[in-house]
């Protein structure tokens, strides 16, 4: 007889029966009760299969990281606020970055143009990006900082308050944020005008203050298309230690918003006061901190004899634009509803008395 386990002739003296009369020996039968395996089979050994790491994908890939909390991106444009400590200006590119991954200017140029919104206002979509020679009518451009400059009273505000209630859709969301009236004052503002509409997200000096961080950190909730701020004369940044209203401080503002800006490709449009030579306070700073830079005071024709601050007419000029070759000046008149475009042409020249 033949064990069924271990093949193995069985000794008449040293075999075990089951129940089909097959002889076992008395080893393998015990085996089998415990549960363990009846045919023996050699260990096979594991195949080991070497992990291919995936190519990396196309475009550059700058490593930059924060000198204070080591935060890392990976992002083409890096913003100066740290998003793991929030402070500016305080990053470094990563030396391990290979310059090979810049892509060629050729390529870059090759994309479609960014996407305009119009204002709603006719004349200032073609002060932002409009283009005389091919006759283009622009509009504010994704990823375009607008700072708008006046002296108080000069239609700063109506003006924002104008775009918001213009552009604002469930699509389009605009985020106002006043940091010199109460929301009930603004509120009031847009009723008066004409452009109270629903999906405007109002913010006033009462609810959510004058530091910019605290309305960055408020946008990153909202995710507005657009965001104006009105005004950064009354702004601060706890980057800066700088007093509120100085040079220093508004270039902090308006630098944050700008980083902000370019990252999260909206359209934002800050507003500021000039000082008592017309010029804006923050100097050159502000100019080489926004896209496009507007001026708006009282003006008069030069057939009006009176004192240009008693004007209702409102002077819109160009000093700065990097998305438009439109018109470079604009006259206005400011009204119970708001500010109209005005053709000089069409006014008759008055006679001196």
């Amino acid at each position: 007889m033949i064990c069924p386990a271990c093949s193995k002739d069985v000794a008449p003296g040293d075999s075990v029966e089951d129940r089909r009369g097959r002889a076992w020996h008395r080893d393998c039968a015990l085996e089998v009760l415990a549960g363990a395996a009846v045919e023996k089979v050699e260990p096979v050994e594991p195949v080991v299969v070497e992990a291919v790491e995936p190519a990396p994908p196309p475009g550059p890939v700058l490593k930059w990281k924060c000198r204070g909390c080591g935060y890392a991106a990976a992002d083409q444009f890096y913003i100066g606020r740290c998003p793991g400590c929030g402070r500016f200006y305080n990053r470094e590119l990563d030396k391990k970055a290979e310059m090979a991954a810049h892509r060629s200017i050729t390529d870059i140029a090759s994309g479609a143009d960014p996407p305009t919104i119009s204002t709603g206002i006719d004349a200032l979509d073609d002060v932002l990006s409009g283009n005389l020679a091919t006759g283009k009518r622009g509009g504010m451009v994704l990823g375009s900082l607008v700072a708008l400059l006046g002296a108080p009273s000069g239609g700063k505000s109506t003006i924002t308050i104008m775009v918001a209630g213009n552009v604002a859709t469930p699509k389009c969301r605009v985020m106002l944020v006043s940091t010199e009236e109460t929301e009930k004052d603004r509120a009031r503002a847009a009723q008066r005008i004409g452009v109270l509409n629903p999906h405007v997200l109002l913010y006033g000096v009462d609810t959510l203050g004058c530091d910019v961080d605290d309305i960055l950190e408020m946008a990153d909730k909202q995710k507005p298309k657009i965001l104006i701020v009105d005004s950064l004369t009354t702004c601060f940044t706890k980057t800066s230690a700088a007093e509120v209203g100085s040079t220093a401080q508004i270039v902090a503002c308006l630098r944050a918003l700008y980083y902000y800006t370019k990252r999260h490709n909206i359209c934002t449009i800050a507003t500021s006061q000039i000082n008592s030579a017309g010029e804006a306070k923050g100097g050159t700073g502000v100019e080489h901190s926004c896209d496009t830079l507007l001026s708006i005071f009282p003006s008069l024709p030069s057939w009006e004899w009176c004192d240009p601050a008693e004007s209702n007419l409102r002077a819109l000029h160009v000093g700065k634009n990097r998305n438009g070759n439109g018109a470079k000046k604009y006259l206005f008149e400011i009204g119970e509803k708001g500010l109209v475009p005005v053709k000089v042409e069409d006014r008759s020249p008055r006679r001196r008395r």
